[in-house]
């Protein structure tokens, strides 16, 4: 349990909430998904502007040398001041603090969101939320954001991860509530073994660079 509340706490700003390629890492509570603007339709995980590297919106948002100075610059000030509410490994879990660090990221993250959408221009506003549901599809695949640029993901590939998050949706959806809670590890574990197809050695190498790392940091129960 504790467990779960410190990934929902990471996750809510995706500042270290990236996982493993090879494996899926759809949150159960959200399945139907939110079809808001700039974040994801069902079957993707919201993700914000403020949560994705630069690097990583550079291309899809054809962003300027400038853009990426200031857009850089607010990521990493939100990484910054997220820093001391990210929960720290040992002791008891104090659910009041985690529930009061949990409205201060939204807010922070919010005002960050806020700061990049405002430097963008029409063009850019108009092609993010596409942007956003493509990001949000992938890393509720389990596919790390930070790593995309690394990852060099093809169109053919991205094709096939989408598709594959479908099938994976569709299959728990047909469920019902005390099945997927029994159903549920079977299927992932289907699905990782496509997941794992679809990506090259040296791009399952990256992924796994990554997922070491972010098992660093996050803390233990």
């Amino acid at each position: 349990m504790y467990r779960s509340r410190i990934l929902t706490i990471c996750a809510a700003i995706g500042v270290i909430s990236v996982l493993s390629v090879a494996a899926l890492a759809q949150n159960p509570n959200r399945e139907r998904g939110q079809n808001r603007a700039g974040q994801g339709r069902a079957g993707a995980q919201r993700v914000s502007v403020a949560a994705i590297p630069p690097s990583v919106l550079k291309d899809p948002l054809k962003l300027t040398p400038q853009q990426m100075e200031s857009i850089t610059r607010i990521h990493n000030k939100l990484v910054e001041e997220t820093r001391a509410l990210r929960p720290q490994a040992g002791g008891q879990p104090d659910r009041e603090a985690m529930r009061e660090n949990m409205q201060k990221l939204r807010d922070l993250n919010q005002k960050a969101t806020q700061e990049i959408q405002a430097l963008l221009t029409d063009e850019q506003k108009a092609k993010l939320p596409e942007v956003l549901r493509e990001m949000g599809q992938l890393r509720s695949m389990g596919v790390p954001l930070e790593a995309l640029a690394e990852l060099k993901l093809t169109a053919e590939q991205k094709s096939k991860i989408f598709a594959l998050g479908a099938e994976y949706q569709k299959k728990l959806q047909a469920l019902s509530p005390q099945e997927r809670q029994t159903a549920r590890r079977e299927i992932m574990q289907e699905a990782r073994a496509k997941m794992a197809e679809i990506l090259t050695a040296e791009q399952r190498a990256v992924a796994q660079k990554y997922q070491q790392r972010n098992r660093r940091l996050r803390p233990n129960p």
